[in-house]
């Protein structure tokens, strides 16, 4: 069974953003907010990241891009590149399967492409409330919308 969530990190977190988070655009959003490990795993690998300085709302709209991809190709490869870092996730997949891997960590998590979309529409959508929870103003911000595909529903 694959874990996938998120622990906040307080102290990357209490830094205030550099920006007005109301008003600003898709890649201030993406890596100046928003902070912690990602929980990655499942009963053969981990692929999570102790690190705390991870940009959560980039992870998640990574993620969603690359079930976008694996959902409208039988077969690919791509990888995340984790910023301020040589550490990456491979995603690799045929058919409905979808492998794991990443250059930080042994092992490799192989799960369906269905299982992982839905972990990671679970992921997203507590990295958006726990976004708006430190941030209310990004309910209105519409490159937040945007990244998420939100529309009204933020509001």
């Amino acid at each position: 069974m694959l874990a996938l969530d998120f622990v906040l990190d307080a102290q990357w977190n209490s830094r205030v953003p550099q920006f007005d988070i109301g008003a600003a655009q898709e890649i201030d959003l993406r890596y100046g907010c928003v902070f912690g490990d990602v929980v990655f795993k499942d009963a053969k690998a981990d692929l999570s990241t102790h690190w705390g300085w991870v940009p959560l709302l980039d992870f998640a709209a990574c993620l969603q891009n690359v079930l976008l991809l694996a959902a409208s190709q039988r077969s690919g490869v791509t990888d995340f590149e984790f910023t301020e870092s040589e550490a990456k996730i491979n995603f690799s997949w045929r058919n409905e399967r979808i492998s794991i891997k990443g250059s930080y960590s042994e092992g490799r998590i192989d799960v369906s492409v269905k299982e992982l979309s839905s972990s990671a529409g679970v992921f997203t959508a507590k990295v958006i409330d726990a976004a708006l929870q430190l941030y209310p103003a990004l309910k209105h911000n519409t490159a937040f919308q945007r990244l998420f595909r939100l529309g009204s529903a933020a509001a």
